[in-house]
């Protein structure tokens, strides 16, 4: 009876274990709102974008490949208190380093927001359970859909708002013209921790900060 209760106990702490280390690759769903040919045109360049985020403790990195046009790295490593940006359009390759008191300094301040969570509406993203957010902002609404079985803050640029419970695998706005829906399609919990070095990549132009 006690093996069944342990074996019991065992598998249920397993289905809700929490993860604070990790990777996460999002695809990314571009839907033009019209049909104008410039919103056609750029709906096919952004075809094949993703967002991959890794992080571990202190340290966290965001990919984000915008289609055809440009590929955008930020990393945070807070135990060496640097921030590296690494930005390229296949011809330009530029590297901004900053310390992270430097980088909270520049981001922009919090906006009123409204943040209304379904606790009983859920769903299964990739093995993870999920509840359902509705996030208001400036009048524009954002749906997301977030689990508490990855427990991670992002402390400094994030792909969303830092008011939003849990962590988002799934989430879908509208912006410039354009239906973005980010959707999580890969989670493993093994990552390489060379990916949060700040060293400038060979190829990269080193550019100073505005103002420096």
């Amino acid at each position: 009876m006690y093996r069944i209760l342990f074996l019991l106990l065992l598998v249920n702490f397993s289905l809700h274990a929490q993860y604070n280390t990790g990777y996460l690759k999002y695809v990314v769903q571009v839907v033009p709102l019209d049909t104008t040919q410039g919103n056609m045109n750029a709906a096919r360049l952004l075809r094949k974008s993703k967002i991959e985020i890794s992080f571990a403790e202190e340290m966290y990195r965001i990919d984000s490949q915008m289609g055809e046009i440009s590929n955008n790295s930020i990393i945070y490593n807070y135990p060496k208190k640097e921030v590296l940006t690494l930005t390229s359009n296949g011809t330009n390759f530029l590297a901004q380093l900053l310390s992270t008191d430097d980088a909270k300094t520049r981001e922009h301040a919090d906006t009123d927001v409204q943040v209304t969570e379904y606790r009983d509406s859920t769903r299964k993203i990739i093995g993870f359970e999920c509840f359902y957010v509705e996030f208001v902002e400036n009048g524009a609404s954002t749906a997301y859909w977030c689990t508490e079985e990855i427990e991670f803050k992002f402390r400094g640029k994030s792909i969303v708002h830092s008011s939003i419970p849990g962590f988002p695998l799934w989430f879908r706005k509208e912006e410039n013209g354009f239906q973005l829906t980010y959707i999580a399609a890969n989670f493993t919990k093994e990552i390489d921790a060379e990916i949060f070095s700040t060293d400038i990549p060979e190829g990269y132009t080193d550019v100073a900060p505005a103002g420096n």
